[in-house]
């Protein structure tokens, strides 16, 4: 499922992920690891929308593991990677969300880096000049 989305707004999804990922780190630095997680994870969900809106006008609704399918015919060379740890932050999602059970410091220094890694491989199929 998806929506459609102005392609111009592509930007404030990369802005959302900048910032969401800043605070993942903040949140590292005062050992609040469920909320460096948390932000982690939607710092990669919304690089993925922002690629998804440039790209195609429309981005995944319902099930965040439905951008995989939109994305496949964008990446390319970069999909099985952006695949592999996007999964692995959505697998945590729930449980920092939801579960009684906290993330470890481990935890958050992952989900950091595979959103980093997320957002990094996305900026180099945008403009360079919209990059916030």
């Amino acid at each position: 499922m998806s929506r459609k989305v102005n392609q111009k707004l592509y930007v404030n999804y990369l802005t959302k992920a900048e910032q969401s990922l800043r605070i993942a780190e903040l949140a590292l630095n005062a050992k609040a690891f469920d909320a460096s997680v948390g932000n982690a994870i939607h710092s990669a969900i919304n690089a993925l929308d922002s690629l998804t809106v440039f790209s195609l006008g429309k981005r995944a609704a319902g099930n965040h593991g439905n951008v995989l399918s939109i994305l496949k015919s964008i990446l390319g060379k970069d999909y099985n990677d952006i695949e592999k740890q996007f999964g692995a932050l959505i697998e945590l999602k729930n449980s920092v969300e939801y579960e009684p059970y906290f993330a470890s410091e481990k935890d958050a220094q992952l989900s950091i880096s595979r959103a980093r890694r997320i957002l990094e491989k996305v900026k180099t199929k945008l403009p360079k000049n919209n990059n916030p």
